[in-house]
């Protein structure tokens, strides 16, 4: 019988690219994926034509933990802070008879985890964080941060389990800036670049959130897509060379950038195509920041923190990018967002 994975997310952007390269790498895997209707089922079938649905969302707690429950590997591509359906999943995972082989999960989260509340916005990075190095770190921060509370229910899953043959694996991806054109069946957008390239046009100049002197690291949605396709190659051999559990977080990314560095690359291109009069770029408020872009992603948590986190986990396992960078990036990013608001 060929492994079973159960996909949640394929609609949407990280997912759907996910499951493309999984089905191109491993043709003979049964997957099962969650949609949230027939119409959503009918598309993802267009695309990748046998991969099989299931009807339901992150709140349908009994289609989650049976799904789980007969899957090899989870893939949770979907929402990074929905704690019903991660517990949800771990519960099915967990509730495999005894003598079953191991269930994995491999969860997504995102490396706003390592943006300080407590800082100011716009200031400059005080500190990076290398996902082996700084584990402990990682995964000791205070409970208020982006995604810290799911971050800890994955963590902890295996909790009690015998260190010898845990009845569940997970690995946490955590990606940073995600950039590119996704080839995913429904959503092949992102949000950061996108978002502020779209608010750039709308408001007729380019923006950063107070100096704009925060980074982020950045990574192509292809190349993320490919250090999910190794993780489940580790998995299919039983765990592998992956780390799992506590030690299971992977930082994927390809570059660093600083987000004024971003909002003159926008306001460039954007000016050159006459789609802005000026090439400036203006300081905003976190106020002002927030009226552009609220919940749930508001601008100034998008735009206006620090996220430096080194992926020397996931390159130990000899993932390597293989992407154009996001400056290449950006003037496809200004393309759409023109397009789509009718101004191109």
């Amino acid at each position: 019988m060929a492994p079973r994975v159960f996909v949640t997310g394929i609609t949407g952007y990280i997912g759907g690219q996910t499951v493309v390269h999984l089905t191109r790498k491993y043709p003979e895997l049964e997957i099962v994926a969650l949609v949230r209707n027939l119409g959503q089922a009918e598309i993802v079938k267009s695309v990748l034509s046998h991969v099989k649905t299931t009807i339901g969302d992150l709140d349908s707690v009994e289609i989650l933990e049976k799904q789980s429950a007969e899957a090899d590997i989870v893939l949770q591509c979907a929402s990074a802070d929905h704690p019903v359906a991660v517990t949800a999943i771990i519960n099915g995972i967990r509730s495999k008879p005894a003598g079953s082989p191991q269930g994995f999960l491999i969860h997504t989260s995102g490396t706003g985890i390592l943006g300080d509340p407590s800082q100011d916005y716009g200031l400059p990075p005080d500190r990076v964080y290398d996902d082996i190095d700084d584990i402990k770190v990682i995964t000791s921060f205070s409970i208020d941060r982006w995604h810290r509370n799911i971050d800890k229910i994955v963590i902890d899953a295996a909790t009690g389990d015998p260190v010898e043959h845990p009845k569940i694996k997970t690995a946490i991806v955590c990606p940073p800036t995600i950039y590119g054109t996704g080839i995913g069946p429904v959503r092949k957008r992102s949000v950061q670049l996108p978002e502020l390239a779209n608010a750039s046009l709308r408001r007729g100049k380019a923006l950063t959130v107070r100096q704009g002197e925060n980074e982020w690291r950045h990574v192509h949605v292809a190349d993320l897509a490919d250090a999910y396709v190794l993780l489940v190659e580790e998995a299919l051999k039983g765990g592998g060379k992956a780390d799992w559990n506590a030690d299971g977080y992977y930082f994927v990314e390809n570059g660093q950038h600083v987000w004024k560095d971003v909002a003159k690359a926008v306001a460039t291109d954007a000016f050159e195509k006459g789609y802005l009069k000026t090439t400036d770029v203006e300081p905003l408020s976190v106020e002002e920041c927030l009226q552009i872009r609220g919940d749930p992603t508001p601008g100034p948590a998008i735009w206006g923190v620090n996220s430096l986190g080194i992926g020397a986990r996931i390159r130990r396992l000899g993932w390597e990018p293989r992407q154009p960078g996001l400056w290449e990036s950006v003037s496809e990013a200004v393309d759409v967002e023109a397009k789509a608001l009718g101004i191109s």
